[in-house]
This record gives C-alpha cells, structure tokens and sequence, in this order.
C-alpha cells in the first residue's frame, strides 16, 4: 500500500501546482507544497475497505488573497491503483474528506453549512484575510472541511477548493478517511 499512498500525495502536489494557485512573492517565496504519506497503515491482503492512512500537503509561501477578495480555487484529485472503498453518504459523496488547516473537532465546519456561500453543491467561496491566516478558521463563511466526490470507481475529486497562500506562514491539507480494495491487488 505504501505505493499506493506516494501515487496519491503526488497527485495532490501535482493538481495543486496545475491549479496555480498564489503568485510567487519576493517576501515569501513561491507558493509550494510538501506531500506526506505519513505512517504507512497497513491493509489486510483480503480487505475490501481499509483506511489507506492521512495525505497530508504541507504549503509554505505565495502571496496571501487580498482582504475581502475570493480566494483563488483548486480542483484537487487523486487516482488510486484499485477501487476506492469509502462510503458513500449521499449520490456519489463520499465519507473521505479534506481538512485544511489542522482543525480541531470543535471548529470543524463542513462546506455548505448554514451560512457559507455556495455557488454549488460541493463548492464553497472563501474570501482572504489580507495575511494567509483565519482563512478557514470554522466561522461562517469560512469552512475548512469539503467532502469529496466519487468520480469514478478508483477517483476522488475535490472541485474548487480555495486554497489561500499562506505567505510567510503554514498550510496543512490533510485528505482523510479514505478507503481502498486492498484485496484487488493481491
């Protein structure tokens, strides 16, 4: 499975460089991601549904969305080697999700919660703070859980997602609860 979780974060990197998100800024540095497999969770050889483990991408740099500005999205992607295993709650969403910014449970805010903006199912509008921090801060308006869609039976997909540049701080995305047929690839 370990190769399964480096295909992965190397989608993400790769969608989130295709995205072009943040501008390079002579303070900063260009906007730039860090794939992690993390702890590599092991699936049973005849598991149909075995959490695959955390992606997390550690973002550094850009130039932060000026206050009050939208901040600029991302469709972020990935593609695994065998089925995709998570749950569907509702049509094709899935229980595997993408958290931004580390938050903790109690200021978890789902994209479409009363009070966000959404110009979609699944798509939520964010606008900047001016510094790259308490952009998804759990507040109304500002969500930093989005719930993935099954696009087909081995795709997740995550369509635009904001994703402020951090500037001279930190961003951490995190995919989680995502499930695989490990017993396909015995």
């Amino acid at each position: 499975m370990s190769k399964l979780i480096r295909h992965v974060a190397d989608m993400i990197v790769l969608a989130l460089c295709a995205g072009g998100v943040g501008i390079a800024s002579a303070q900063s540095g260009p906007f730039q991601c860090t794939a992690n497999g993390g702890v590599s969770t092991p699936s049973r050889a005849e598991a149909l549904a075995d959490v695959v483990g955390d992606l997390v991408l550690n973002c550094t740099g850009g130039t932060p969305t000026a206050s009050g500005s939208l901040v600029p999205t991302v469709n972020i992607q990935i593609n695994l080697n065998t089925s995709v295993t998570s749950k569907l709650l509702s049509g094709n969403w899935s229980e595997a999700l993408l958290l931004i910014d580390e938050p903790l449970p109690a200021s978890q805010r789902m994209c479409g919660t009363s009070g966000d903006t959404v110009p979609q199912a699944g798509v939520c509008t964010i606008t900047g703070t001016g510094t790259g921090s308490g952009t998804y801060n759990g507040t109304a308006g500002r969500p930093n859980v989005f719930q993935g869609y099954q696009a087909a039976a081995n795709e997740l997909l995550w369509t635009a997602v904001p994703i402020d540049p951090p500037g001279n701080g930190s961003l951490t995305i995190r995919i989680t609860n995502v499930r695989a047929d490990a017993n396909a690839l015995v």
